[in-house]
């Protein structure tokens, strides 16, 4: 009876003794309690929004309405060097190339940033999600993004930079830039490109925009035009490529794995065409962002996506 109560007392020293050696040590949990950093997709939740909310807020007559210029800022003149021959290298001229600054400040990030070669200007667009930037809207036309509450962006977030040659021979310019009206769809990670005609036919972009076609010719005081339920699926970091015809394609985007073309401007499409491809080389993280499109010169298209590639002779 001795043995058997002294067998009680022992045996949960055992359990004890066992138990604190594989106490994990203090640092053990130390990865499981490192503070997470959200990235933009779980800061902003679920990116994309229905398209048509879009029509909610249209300001009218708020397309096609020229809006003033920036002033005129004469860049400093300088010498122009020696041009570079087969007989002189640049390297023997004693001429590194310099930068030179134009503006300090253009008022809106380039997030995207484009030259219109047939009117030699530079188009800068950001962004509409942050709600700001350097550039006040004038006249007071703001887009409206609540109505229930009257909250408004009035700020720019587009614009059109102009170098115009003054004195080629001395290489003096004129800075001047053009405000753009806002932008009503957001243009955050959007995809773009020149049609043949030089104008920009620009593709997706976050929540309300990623649907969206939107159109900027080159004519004096032309202004965006935008489609919101253009493209069938949301295309959100999704790669646009022009075609032997003159068409687009646009290719993927976060969790698209599809392709389809840009409809006619003002047309919408019914469906896009499933691409297993994307899924196939899709992971969790990177959701093929971005693949690379080219037009090869047999006219098939070559898709490279995560760690993959192919030749795709659908499109």
């Amino acid at each position: 009876m001795t043995i058997i109560i002294k067998s009680l007392f022992i045996l949960p020293l055992f359990f004890v003794s066992g138990f604190a050696n594989i106490l994990p040590q203090p640092n053990v949990f130390q990865l499981f309690n490192q503070k997470h950093v959200l990235g933009p997709h779980e800061l902003f939740g679920n990116p994309f929004g229905n398209p048509n909310d879009y029509k909610a807020v249209q300001i009218p007559d708020d397309f096609g309405t020229p809006i003033g210029s920036g002033e005129d800022v004469a860049v400093p003149v300088r010498n122009k060097p020696q041009r570079a021959t087969p007989d002189a290298p640049l390297a023997t001229l004693g001429y590194k190339g310099a930068w030179e600054l134009v503006s300090q400040s253009s008022g809106v990030s380039a997030m995207h940033a484009i030259l219109l070669p047939k009117i030699d200007k530079v188009l800068m667009y950001d962004a509409t999600i942050w709600k700001i930037s350097q550039l006040p809207l004038p006249k007071g036309e703001c887009r409206v993004l609540n109505k229930t509450t009257g909250e408004k962006d009035c700020w720019c977030h587009s614009l059109v930079l102009t170098l115009t040659p003054q004195n080629l021979s001395l290489l003096r310019y004129l800075y001047k830039s053009q405000i753009l009206a806002n932008l009503h769809t957001d243009t955050w990670c959007s995809s773009g490109g020149l049609d043949v005609n030089g104008n920009l036919v620009s593709t997706g972009g976050y929540q309300g925009g990623a649907n969206t076609v939107r159109y900027l010719g080159t004519c004096e005081g032309c202004n965006w035009r935008e489609y919101p339920t253009a493209l069938a699926d949301r295309r959100w970091y999704s790669t646009q490529a022009e075609l032997p015809d003159g068409g687009f394609i646009v290719v993927g985007g976060r969790e698209a794995f599809s392709y389809e073309y840009i409809p006619a401007e003002g047309k919408s499409n019914a469906k896009p065409y499933f691409f297993d491809f994307l899924r196939q080389t899709s992971d969790p993280e990177e959701n093929n962002l971005y693949p690379f499109v080219y037009l090869s010169t047999d006219g098939n298209v070559f898709i490279f996506a995560n760690s993959r590639s192919c030749f795709s002779t659908q499109v």
